[in-house]
């Protein structure tokens, strides 16, 4: 995902999801067009950018039936990055002792972990 400079008090959001362990079925892209007519959808991916709005779809939602990776960046500093891993692989008991505050998380949907690590950094005004 690229990156341009932001000046003055722009507000500007991304949004890159893949799906690695198997693609999306068609009507599974149809589902997520409704989500927005901008996006860069694949079988394997969601990619937008937001300059006057923001990202609309559940991210967990979306983490646990669509796809393995999510990654939310906006220019005033939130950074999310969820993965879905398979729960015989990954156990959702021993992944929570790695959890202990708000910045890593974790629960499990539909046969798979979701781990969610969540930055807030701070900007500086210009």
């Amino acid at each position: 995902m690229g990156s341009r400079e932001i000046g003055g008090n722009e507000r500007v959001s991304a949004v890159q999801v893949s799906a690695i362990d198997r693609p999306l079925t068609r009507i599974e892209v149809q589902e997520l067009r409704s989500y927005s007519t901008r996006a860069l959808i694949t079988p394997t991916s969601f990619v937008n950018h937001y300059e006057w709005g923001s990202f609309k779809g559940d991210e967990d939602a979306w983490t646990a039936k669509y796809f393995d990776a999510f990654l939310y960046l906006a220019s005033w500093g939130t950074r999310v990055v969820k993965f879905a891993l398979p729960s015989r692989l990954f156990d959702l008991k021993t992944s929570r002792l790695y959890c202990p505050g708000k910045s890593v998380s974790a629960f499990a949907v539909s046969g798979r972990v979701i781990l969610t690590f969540v930055s807030h950094l701070l900007t500086s005004s210009r």
